[in-house]
């Protein structure tokens, strides 16, 4: 029985080898390749997550998927994925990626349960504070930080995965002309008033907004009715440029509160510039700071709009 789905171009069966993998099963697929999960020729007991590009995929698609496998190969911290292998079947025209197999599900699930208690807070951003501070010394830049691209451990710290649209120092820009790469939700409201982003106060908006809803358990951004994938985006965007600093309220402690705040200023000038304070309230350090919201927020969690996780960049792996 076809894995991923009907369609001709995604087949592939359980026993299937793809290069040193066997496939199992289908973990998850996008409108241009497939996640399976595979194990190693050599041991069953060697498992892989295995994503592959679809064999329509190509040009800016194919040059972005290779563009991530570059880039998670260049980059050693234990909470980011680590690529394993990759490579090509010429004969069925794919290009796939072995990486690590994380056990645990992902963060949004986990946000789906409710407002998470601040030792679990502490115990999930801490690490990826300080693997975006390991990326971004590097030069790379994530671009699309979301619940979904973080995965949960069952035993150890959280793992960022797919960079697909990250933007490594020295490399070329792969999207696709007149196209803004990321999620909406979490993405700063600079890029949509025609500024050239920088990338790394981007990826410190986005890590604020996740954070932001882990403490709350809601979605900082949403909009109700009906209505197009377009009109919703529109009126996301326009919301989105005119709203404050997010604040969790007085459910965190003032440090955390206010770290928050600064972490999701609209105004990119306002914004956190590191996460050198991020990672030190995390850790249980009092950051000593002067900073002072636009709006002092009552004791409720400030939710300036609301918005589902809105797709800029439509067509993802």
């Amino acid at each position: 029985m076809p894995l991923a789905s009907d369609r001709e171009d995604s087949m592939l069966n359980a026993g299937e080898s793809l290069g040193d993998w066997v496939v199992d099963k289908a973990l998850g697929e996008g409108g241009m390749g497939s996640v399976l999960l595979c194990h190693s020729q050599l041991s069953d007991d060697v498992r892989a997550a295995v994503k592959v590009l679809k064999a329509h995929g190509a040009g800016d698609f194919k040059q972005r998927f290779v563009g991530e496998m570059r880039t998670l190969a260049s980059l050693q911290h234990p909470s980011i994925v680590r690529v394993l292998s990759g490579g090509q079947d010429a004969e069925r025209g794919l290009v796939y990626m072995a990486m690590e197999l994380v056990d645990g599900g992902e963060l949004h699930e986990r946000m789906g349960k409710g407002p998470m208690p601040m030792d679990e807070v502490r115990a999930i951003f801490a690490p990826l504070a300080d693997a975006l501070s390991y990326a971004h010394a590097l030069g790379v830049h994530h671009r699309d930080l979301k619940p979904a691209n973080i995965m949960l451990r069952s035993d150890g710290p959280p793992v960022l995965v797919d960079f697909g649209i990250a933007v490594a120092k020295d490399r070329t820009r792969l999207t696709t002309e007149g196209m803004i790469p990321g999620t909406a939700t979490y993405m700063p409201p600079e890029v949509f008033q025609g500024e050239v982003p920088d990338h790394a106060l981007g990826d410190i908006y986005a890590l604020g907004v996740v954070m932001w809803e882990a403490i709350t358990g809601g979605p900082a951004f949403w909009i109700d009715g009906e209505m197009s994938d377009g009109q919703r985006l529109f009126q996301v965007v326009g919301l989105k440029v005119q709203s404050e600093p997010l604040d969790p309220g007085t459910r965190c402690d003032e440090p955390l509160r206010q770290l928050i705040q600064k972490m999701t200023a609209p105004d990119p000038a306002q914004r956190l510039s590191d996460l050198s304070e991020v990672k030190r309230v995390l850790g249980m350090a009092p950051a000593q700071t002067t900073w002072v919201p636009t709006v002092v927020a009552d004791e409720a969690p400030v939710r300036p709009v609301r918005n589902p996780n809105t797709e800029v960049l439509t067509q993802e792996i």
